[in-house]
């Protein structure tokens, strides 16, 4: 499987935990996931995830997008 390298400027991911009661910013770069599989029936599937360290003590996995 081939890796794709991006450069990523600026993001900002926000949410609110509901366990914390408030919005939670702490991502670096080295946060971001990205898996892309081929498939022999509709092409290739695949999806972004960025792990959120939270105020609550917990780690969050979110999925920006997913194809």
């Amino acid at each position: 499987m081939a890796k794709k390298t991006v450069e990523l400027n600026s993001m900002n991911v926000t949410f609110t935990c509901s366990e914390a009661g408030k919005q939670t910013v702490y991502v670096s770069e080295h946060d971001f996931m990205s898996l892309n599989q081929e498939c022999e029936l509709c092409g290739s599937h695949g999806n972004i995830t960025v792990d959120v360290k939270c105020a609550c003590g917990e780690t969050h996995s979110i999925e920006i997008k997913s194809w």
